[in-house]
């Protein structure tokens, strides 16, 4: 993608009151490698995630963590095509309500501008990719979209877009990998997952969750475009609740559970991500009963085999890693 004339912030109300620390740059096109039980190695691009509330890191494996970015409320990481650019949610507490405004980073030279301006909405998840790219988001109450091309024109933030679905149930969001297409989460009652163009009209039901399904959020295109993971609460009864990972067709075919090993169901597990080559989903996972185990962020293959701990959290540690990205 070009870059900004001048990537320092633009608005000076902005660079006074968004507390965001930039702490060093990292190479993105680097590799690295996990071990398998097989013995041999699987090679697979940075991951980066968020680490607590006030970071943006890049894992290399082997729990190796560094942070690129930090600040007040920081969050929801997402590499743009390429994995030079990573683009994140920073919020501005001198508005009120504070602002929520979408970020990029350049990770190899540190240098990151305010893309967004669209105060007082609120963006609240994101998604980018295809041609442009194409950046489609979720404020209060609709979807909307605009694109990355031309940025270097812009004098300020891009201070609108164009609406696609108007939605106030929206949650989490993906572009498909043509780019013409996004997956999108609605909270109503009951859950549901759709697909809709990126170029607006209506959309269409992919799945509708059953009177227990308390929750469906974070869908994730693959590679291939065959497969959207997402993840899904559902009601066991007694104030049981279970959240794990699904995959489903974008025609509403082959729905089935991700992870189903004994060990794992003692785990609510969300947020996944795929690997850009499609052999791994890496996913936020954490214990049901407090203290009942590791937290962090792991990875499997898409059939569910060859489980792995990417960056975990011991129990009683305060640090959270969560929302990875590929």
């Amino acid at each position: 993608m070009s870059r900004p004339v001048n990537p320092r912030l633009t608005r000076s109300w902005a660079s006074a009151a968004v507390n965001l620390f930039v702490v060093g740059a990292f190479l993105a096109a680097c590799s690295s490698s996990v071990s398998n039980p097989s013995g041999s190695t699987a090679s697979f691009p940075p991951l980066a995630l968020q680490q607590g509330t006030s970071a943006i890191a890049v894992t290399s494996g082997s729990n190796n963590l560094r942070v690129l970015a930090s600040g007040d409320g920081i969050e929801k990481p997402m590499w743009l095509p390429g994995h030079r650019d990573l683009a994140f949610l920073v919020p501005n507490y001198g508005l009120n309500p504070p602002a929520n405004e979408l970020w990029v980073l350049d990770v190899n030279t540190g240098t990151h501008w305010q893309v967004t301006n669209v105060y007082p909405e609120q963006i609240r998840y994101f998604s980018i990719g295809g041609p442009g790219p194409t950046v489609i988001y979720n404020d209060l109450g609709a979807i909307r979209r605009f694109t990355l091309a031309g940025l270097s024109s812009h004098v300020v933030p891009i201070p609108t877009s164009q609406p696609l679905i108007f939605d106030k149930n929206a949650v989490g969001l993906s572009i498909s990998p043509s780019g013409t297409l996004f997956a999108y989460a609605d909270n109503s009652s009951p859950p549901a997952l759709y697909t809709a163009s990126v170029s607006g009209g209506s959309r269409r039901l992919v799945f509708q969750g059953t009177d227990n399904v308390c929750l469906i959020d974070n869908p994730a295109w693959s590679p291939d475009g065959n497969w959207i993971a997402f993840s899904m609460c559902v009601e066991k009864g007694t104030l049981d609740a279970k959240t794990n990972i699904w995959l489903i067709r974008p025609n509403g075919t082959g729905l089935h559970e991700l992870l189903r090993s004994p060990t794992l169901s003692t785990m609510a597990n969300s947020n996944p991500t795929w690997s850009p080559s499609g052999d791994w989903i890496a996913f936020e996972g954490s214990p049901y009963r407090l203290g009942a185990g590791p937290s962090g962020l792991f990875r499997v293959h898409p059939d569910g085999t060859d489980f792995r701990a990417i960056a975990v959290v011991q129990k009683h540690s305060s640090t959270e890693y969560s929302t990875p990205a590929w």
